[in-house]
C-alpha cells in the first residue's frame, strides 16, 4: 500500500514522466555538440570517449532496449577517473577536472530516462562551457557557444511538445536575445579580475606553447614551423625598424656541452641597471597563453602596466605561469646601455665551459684572440667566418651526435637554425675569453594593414646573443644575420621572412592573405576589448560616458540601476515562465486522467477536445457523468483563464477519480472473468 502510494506521488511529480525519444534526442545532440571543444583544448580520448558514450545511449534509445546496470556504471566511472589520473597524473586543476566533467556528463546520460533526467543532461551543457572557457578564450569558441547554448535552451523547452520545430527554434532564440541585456550589464559592470580567483593546475596546453627554459639544438626550429600567434603588439606613433623588433625572453647563461640552462639567480631581482638611450617606444602587448611566466616586451622596458619583475638578465617574469591570455602595455628604449661594470661572479658565469670538449674551437677562439687588438675584434672575425664559410641555415640540420657538438657544427655539418649559431658564437666568446650569454625570444613580426598591430608568431621565435664589451656593457650580437640569402633554405625561408634576419616580403598577398589579416583583426578585437575586459578598460569606457569625474556615489548609483533594470527584466522572464510551468503542470495532471480512461477503454482522440472527450465520457459511463464535467471545467479554467485555484482542485478531482475504481471497459472484462469461472 505504501509503495504504491510513493509510486503514485512520484508519478506526480513534475517532470518524472518518461521522455519522448525527442526530447532525449535534443538534449544528447547538445551535450554532444558542448563536448567538441574539449578536442581542441584536451587529449582527444576525452572528448572522443564522451561522444562514444553518447552514441551507445542513442542506439539504446532508437532499440528501446534498457539502460545498463549499477555495476555497469559504477565500473565505467571507476575507469574514467583512472585514466583522468593516469593522463594527467593528476585530478586537479583546469584540464583534470575539464576532463573528468566531460566524462561524467556523458555517464549522466547512460542513467536518464525521465524529462527530468534529460533537462539536467541539456543543463550539464553549461557547466560544459564554463570548463571549456577556462582552457581556451578564442573567438571562435565564443561563437560556438552561442550555438550550444541555443541547442541547450531548444532541449529544454520540453513543455513545448506541441509546437512544431521552427517554432520551438524561434522560441529558443528569443529566450536567449532577452538574456542578452542582462549580460551585457553584469558584463560591462564586473570586469575581469587582475589575478586568478583560484588557482588552477597548470592545464597541459594541446597548442605550440611557446619559448622555454631549456635551449637545445632543434627546440626554436620546432617552433618556427608554427603559425600559430605568439602575440601582437600596438605602437603609439611610429612603429620600430625591424632591426629594433627585439621582444627579450629566457636568458641562458649554463651550458653543458649541448643544452643551454637559465641563470640559477633568475628568481632575484635586477640589481645592475641599464641607461637607456634615444626615444622612448609606447605600446601595448596582447600575449596568447602560454604556460610560462615570460612577459614578452621590447627590449628593453623601463615601465611594464602589468605586475612583473626584471631578473638580473633582463628577463620580464609575471607572477605567476600564463593559463590565459593577458593584455598590458609598457615603455621600451631599444637603445639603452646595461651593466657597465660587471661583477666578477656575473663574469665567471658566462665565461664557463665544461672542461675538455670541442678542442677545435677552443683553438679557434685563441687564434682570433691573439690576432685581436680588442674583444671586438673577436666579434667582427666570428661574424665573418659565418658570413664567409659554407655555413647553410636550415630547418632540417641533422641530429649533432657525440660529445664535441659544437665542433660538428662549426667544421662538418654547418646546416642549422639559429640556436645553432647562436650557441656556437657564445661558446666561441667564451673561449677567447669575451663574456657571452644566449638570447632567445621573438624578432621582427608583420604589421596587420586592417588594425595596424605588429603580429609576431611562433615562425618569429629567435635566438641571439650577447657579449660584454668594457665600455659599452653587453651588446646584442645577432650571428644569423649575417647568412647569406643564397644560403637559407626553402624550408627556412618563411621563418625569417619579417624577422632582423632577413627583410624578405611577403609573396602571398591575394585573397588567402587578405582574409587571414582580416580575421586577425576581429581576433584582436575580442582578445582586447572580451577577453582583456578589465577594470583599466572599465575606466576608459566610463570616461568615454562622462563618469569619469563622477566619484564611487554616482558610479555605485548607477551600479545599482542597471542591477535594478537587469533584476526586473529577469523577474519579468522568470514570471513568464512560472506562468508556463503552471500551464504545463495543468496539461500534465489531464493527461494523466486521459491516460487512465485510456486503459478503461476511453481512449482520447488527438482531434479531440476537452468538452468533447468529457460528453463521449459522460455516454460511456453515465455514473460518472458529472466528475468527467467537473474535471474537464476546471482543466478549461486552469489552462485557459489563469485561475490557480482550480489547479489544487483538478488535482484532488483526478485522485478522486483514481479512487473510485476502474472504468466500464474494464468492469465489464472482470464481470466475464467471474462468470467463466462459475460455468467451468
Amino acid at each position: 500500500m505504501l509503495a504504491g502510494r510513493n509510486k503514485a506521488l512520484e508519478a506526480e511529480r513534475p517532470g518524472s514522466e518518461s521522455a519522448s525519444p525527442a526530447q532525449a534526442h535534443r538534449a544528447l545532440i547538445a551535450l554532444a555538440a558542448a563536448t567538441v571543444p574539449f578536442f581542441f583544448s584536451l587529449p582527444p580520448w576525452v572528448a572522443g570517449g564522451a561522444l562514444l558514450i553518447m552514441g551507445w545511449r542513442t542506439l539504446l534509445l532508437r532499440a528501446r532496449r534498457p539502460l545498463p546496470g549499477v555495476i555497469v556504471k559504477a565500473v565505467l566511472i571507476l575507469l574514467a577517473l583512472l585514466a583522468v589520473v593516469i593522463s594527467f597524473r593528476s585530478f586537479g586543476g583546469a584540464t583534470a577536472g575539464g576532463a573528468f566533467l566531460v566524462i561524467t556528463a556523458a555517464l549522466k546520460s547512460l542513467e536518464s530516462r525521465s524529462v527530468r533526467d534529460f533537462r539536467i543532461v541539456a543543463l550539464a551543457c553549461w557547466l560544459l562551457l564554463g570548463a571549456a572557457f577556462l582552457l581556451d578564450q578564442s573567438l571562435v569558441l565564443g561563437i560556438y557557444a552561442l550555438f550550444v547554448a541555443w541547442l541547450s535552451v531548444l532541449a529544454l523547452q520540453d513543455v513545448h511538445e506541441t509546437l512544431g520545430w521552427p517554432a520551438r527554434s524561434r522560441m529558443a532564440g528569443r529566450i536567449l536575445v532577452a538574456a542578452l541585456p542582462v549580460a551585457l550589464i553584469l558584463f560591462v559592470m564586473f570586469p575581469r579580475l587582475p589575478a586568478p580567483l583560484f588557482r588552477f593546475g597548470a592545464p597541459k596546453l594541446a597548442s605550440v606553447s611557446g619559448l622555454s627554459d631549456i635551449l637545445s639544438p632543434g627546440s626554436i626550429a620546432a617552433l618556427s614551423q608554427s603559425n600559430a600567434i605568439a602575440f601582437r603588439v600596438r605602437f603609439q606613433g611610429t612603429v620600430p625598424e625591424p632591426a629594433s623588433r627585439y621582444f627579450r625572453g629566457p636568458v641562458f647563461t649554463r651550458f653543458n656541452g649541448s643544452t643551454w640552462l637559465r641563470n640559477r639567480d633568475s628568481h632575484r631581482h635586477l640589481t645592475g641597471q641599464f641607461k637607456p638611450r634615444g626615444t622612448p617606444v609606447h605600446y601595448r602587448v596582447l600575449e596568447r597563453a602560454n604556460g610560462t611566466r615570460y612577459l614578452f616586451a621590447l627590449a628593453l622596458p623601463t615601465r611594464i602596466a602589468t605586475p612583473a619583475r626584471l631578473t638580473p638578465d633582463y628577463e620580464l617574469l609575471a607572477p605567476h605561469r600564463l593559463w590565459n591570455d593577458i593584455a598590458y602595455s609598457g615603455v621600451s628604449f631599444p637603445h639603452y646601455t646595461a651593466q657597465m661594470q660587471l661583477p666578477a661572479a656575473t663574469r665567471a658565469a658566462n665565461l664557463e665551459l665544461p672542461p675538455g670538449i670541442d678542442p677545435r674551437t677552443r683553438g679557434l677562439a685563441r687564434q682570433w684572440r691573439s690576432a685581436s687588438e680588442t674583444p671586438a675584434g673577436v666579434v667582427r672575425r666570428a661574424l665573418a667566418w659565418f658570413r664567409d664559410k659554407p655555413f647553410y641555415y636550415t630547418l632540417r640540420p641533422g641530429r649533432l651526435m657525440g660529445r664535441n657538438q659544437i665542433d660538428t657544427f662549426l667544421f662538418q655539418t654547418r646546416r642549422g637554425f639559429c640556436e645553432h649559431y647562436a650557441s656556437a658564437f657564445a661558446v666561441l666568446m667564451r673561449a677567447a675569453g669575451i663574456p657571452a650569454r644566449v638570447v632567445t625570444g621573438y624578432a621582427g613580426g608583420t604589421i596587420n594593414p586592417y588594425d595596424g598591430w605588429l603580429v609576431l608568431r611562433q615562425s618569429n621565435a629567435h635566438a641571439w646573443d650577447e657579449v660584454w664589451l668594457a665600455g659599452r656593457g653587453w651588446v646584442r650580437v645577432d650571428p644569423t644575420s649575417v647568412i647569406p640569402a643564397g644560403r637559407i633554405e626553402a624550408s627556412a625561408a618563411s621563418a625569417v621572412t619579417s624577422s632582423p634576419v632577413r627583410h624578405f616580403r611577403q609573396l602571398d598577398t591575394g585573397f588567402i592573405w587578405h582574409v587571414r589579416n582580416l580575421w586577425d583583426a576581429v581576433n584582436t578585437t575580442w582578445t582586447e576589448y572580451v577577453v582583456g575586459y578589465g577594470h583599466s578598460l572599465q575606466n576608459r569606457l566610463f570616461e568615454k560616458l562622462g563618469l569619469a569625474g563622477a566619484g564611487p556615489v554616482v558610479t555605485a548609483l548607477l551600479m545599482v540601476a542597471l542591477a535594478a533594470m537587469a533584476g526586473i527584466l529577469v523577474a519579468l522572464l522568470g514570471f513568464t515562465h512560472w506562468r508556463t510551468r503552471e500551464k504545463e503542470a495543468v496539461k500534465r495532471v489531464y493527461l494523466r486522467w486521459c491516460r487512465r480512461l485510456a486503459r478503461s477503454g476511453l481512449a482520447r482522440s488527438p482531434s479531440e477536445g476537452p468538452v468533447d472527450f468529457a460528453a463521449r465520457v459522460a455516454r460511456a459511463w453515465p455514473e460518472r457523468a458529472r466528475a468527467a464535467e467537473e474535471i474537464t471545467r476546471l482543466y478549461c479554467a486552469a489552462r485557459y483563464g489563469g485561475d490557480t485555484a482550480s489547479t489544487e482542485a483538478l488535482k484532488r478531482r483526478v485522485r478522486q477519480w483514481r479512487q473510485a475504481g476502474p472504468g466500464p471497459a474494464a468492469t465489464a472484462r472482470a464481470r466475464r472473468g467471474r462468470s467463466g469461472k462459475e460455468s467451468r
